[in-house]
């Protein structure tokens, strides 16, 4: 089991109902301070990965056709998941654990965008862009960022749909949770490592729901910022 921080950007008329229920009930799919999202089950993508690289233009499709189910997200950092919840007006968040078999690596706001752009201007930082992702997400993210940079440049859907497959893999996910590089994402998102995760978490795998601005924010040793590797 590993330890994920969850950040709920909390209102002022509903903070206390999300702490209470969720130390009573864990996280349901009716979460009150959750999204609804959905994806796959780590298991049917992990199996799969090999034939769906084989064919990196019909990733995205067979994905759709996928069956999914309610996840929620969460951070292997507290500094990651109080950057998410301090967006609301008042900052929860989540202390849980998790089977490690079960994650996948949450690429919207740094991955995926690398992988889809990093050649917007030219390749010349080509070198750079692949020893910074094998910083953060450990030296296997290099084959599949290798054959996304095969791909056109023009073709996103490709691309975002190898991204889609590494974000899986059991090797990448172990090594984005060691993770010590402080990551500059999208829309101003910071964190160490981001990742989904199945719904429900049981109240037994809830560790402590924290009200308020977190004390425990440890300079990290490096930074990288998305803007850096895009442009």
């Amino acid at each position: 089991m590993v330890t994920l921080y969850r950040g709920i950007a909390a209102k002022l008329d509903n903070y206390t109902s999300i702490q209470e229920e969720t130390k009573q009930v864990g996280i349901p799919d009716d979460f009150v301070g959750k999204q609804s999202y959905s994806w796959h089950r780590a298991a049917d993508i992990k199996s799969r990965s090999l034939d769906l690289l084989s064919s990196p233009q019909r990733i995205r499709t067979v994905l759709s056709e996928t069956p999914s189910f309610p996840i929620t997200y969460a951070c292997g950092d507290i500094e990651g998941a109080w950057c998410y919840a301090r967006e609301g007006d008042i900052p929860v968040t989540i202390e849980l654990e998790q089977d490690e078999q079960h994650l996948a690596v949450d690429g919207r706001d740094f991955l995926h965008t690398v992988f889809q752009l990093w050649d917007n201007k030219g390749d010349a930082n080509r070198r750079f862009v692949a020893e910074s992702l094998a910083k953060v997400y450990g030296p296997e993210i290099l084959r599949y960022f290798d054959t996304a940079s095969s791909q056109d440049k023009r073709d996103h859907e490709s691309r975002l749909g190898i991204a889609d497959v590494a974000c899986f893999d059991a090797d990448i996910v172990r090594a984005h949770l060691k993770n010590k590089v402080m990551i500059h994402g999208r829309f101003g998102r910071v964190f160490r490592s981001a990742f989904s995760l199945p719904l429900p978490v049981k109240p037994s795998q809830i560790i402590e729901v924290h009200v308020g601005a977190m004390s425990r924010l440890v300079e990290p040793y490096e930074h990288l910022h998305l803007t850096n590797l895009i442009s």
